[in-house]
């Protein structure tokens, strides 16, 4: 792992370094001709502390707190280990109380020792005996009530939040909090079987605030999460957690490095012959590489996707779905409409069962093609309807996205009023961005130019350019 480190130190390695570099070039003499400069310049540079303009680019990283190994490695385009990489967003901002108690929380379970079951622990819980609850209720039941605590239920539990998230995220991240920093330490298993629940704990816990925006907290939770894996050898749960920490390194730009822990999460579950989890870490593939821009990779990568997950039936469907999902949207950045649609209708299949925010994706996209095909009436009556979706399941950067799509269907349509009025309507989401300077700004922007009376094409679309790079990968059916 990269840490910041104390200018001197850094001046000290520095010099053994080249210590041990120089005589393995050759002479020194020979490297100070080639440079141009008399006998014994390198000797009297580095008695000198080098120069004056590397102490001060350390000292700089030093105020920043970024680790000088992270920045070099972006200057030099080098590949900075996934937990250097999460830590320089983790260090954007301060520590919280939260953050606090998840490090003791996981530093106790690593020294944990397994506990003795009671009698009645074995008893198989519900999960709707829990989930019908407040989120309050939930906290406090899971705290207090044995059942809920059995390895099997809280494994399912978790896999509960990990899809609730992408409808009510700060609902699951409250949750998981209480499960990470309370719950899993009262749980009758192996330490082994502890920390693997730790590490999803801690993992949910990361991707839903990030879903929210909360971009340090989701950082620090997820490298929390790998530190124990890795120091247990937990194989599986490390990577997992490398996918979360892909789409972490996705929102700031990080793309490259994003794809490459992806791809050693692949490795992973290669080597350990897990089909689904391999097919799930290539539908993240998919989704970054359209992101990209690399519409033909993408299509690529999801049909290897959809080729990979087990056929059985009811496992992969969310999976499945967005294999097709992902793969019309690449037709249709193609300009392949009929082909988008035709992958669209297959997906509709799949989505019968699925939530709101779901089927919303794929009315979304649907509104789009027919934006593109200029049929401009039909595009706002599809994109009213997945923007009710989103907004029955409270999702504010996809309601966002999908109101400045249907703006631009009413300015087609010469409905100027309406698509001011909706402008307006959007100081309700900007609580929901705070802490998000790119996305409030330009929501911001949108909001002034409503008031104004002055809603044009041109400002939606530099709108929703900046609001896409503020927020968590939009414009996809997660999974």
């Amino acid at each position: 792992m990269c840490t910041i480190m104390k200018i001197p130190d850094a001046m000290a390695q520095l010099d053994r370094l080249l210590e041990r570099e120089l005589p393995q070039h050759g002479d020194v003499e020979r490297v100070e001709r080639r440079m141009g400069h008399s006998k014994g310049y390198l000797r009297k540079l580095r008695n000198k502390n080098w120069n004056v303009l590397l102490v001060t680019l350390l000292e700089v990283l030093e105020g920043l707190d970024i680790p000088p190994g992270v920045f070099f490695g972006r200057l030099f385009d080098v590949q900075s280990d996934p937990e250097s990489c999460l830590l320089a967003i983790e260090r954007q901002s301060g520590e919280t109380p939260v953050l606090a108690a998840l490090e003791k929380a996981t530093a106790r379970l690593a020294r944990s020792e397994p506990r003795v079951a009671a009698e009645d622990v074995g008893r198989r819980a519900r999960l709707e005996d829990l989930t019908r609850s407040s989120r309050s209720d939930q906290c406090k039941r899971l705290r207090s009530t044995q059942k809920f605590q059995a390895l099997d239920f809280l494994q399912r539990y978790l896999d509960y939040l990990d899809r609730l998230r992408y409808e009510q995220a700060d609902n699951a991240a409250k949750i998981a909090e209480t499960v990470a920093t309370g719950v899993v330490e009262l749980v009758v298993c192996s330490p082994t079987e502890r920390l693997e629940l730790q590490c999803k704990a801690l993992g949910v816990y990361g991707s839903s605030a990030r879903l929210l925006g909360q971009f340090t907290p989701a950082a620090r939770a997820i490298r929390l999460g790998m530190k124990l894996a890795q120091r247990h050898d937990l194989e599986v749960s490390y990577a997992e957690l490398l996918q979360r920490g892909a789409y972490v390194l996705h929102d700031h730009g990080e793309y490259d490095r994003a794809l490459g822990l992806l791809q050693d999460a692949q490795v992973i579950y290669s080597d350990l012959g897990l089909e689904k989890s391999l097919g799930m870490a290539l539908v993240d593939r998919g989704i970054m590489l359209g992101q990209k821009g690399d519409y033909q990779r993408a299509q690529r990568v999801f049909r290897q996707a959809l080729e990979t997950l087990p056929l059985r039936p009811g496992t992969c469907c969310r999976s499945r779905l967005a294999s097709l999902h992902g793969i019309a949207v690449a037709q249709r950045h193609l300009g392949e409409l009929d082909a988008a649609e035709t992958s669209l209708d297959e997906a509709l299949a799949y989505a019968s069962a699925q939530s709101g925010a779901v089927v919303g994706k794929l009315i979304w996209l649907q509104g789009m093609i027919a934006s593109d095909r200029q049929e401009h009436a039909e595009a706002e009556l599809l994109l009213l309807e997945a923007l009710r979706l989103f907004t029955a399941c409270d999702d504010p950067l996809d309601v966002a996205l999908v109101s400045l799509g249907l703006m631009k269907a009413l300015l087609a349509q010469d409905k100027g009023q309406e698509a001011v009025g909706l402008a307006k309507q959007m100081t309700a989401l900007l609580k929901r961005f705070k802490g998000n300077q790119l996305a409030e700004g330009a929501l911001v922007e949108l909001i002034e130019g409503g008031l104004r009376g002055e809603v044009s094409v041109e400002l939606v679309e530099r709108v929703a350019a900046n609001l896409a790079k503020g927020g968590p990968l939009p414009d996809r059916v997660r999974h």
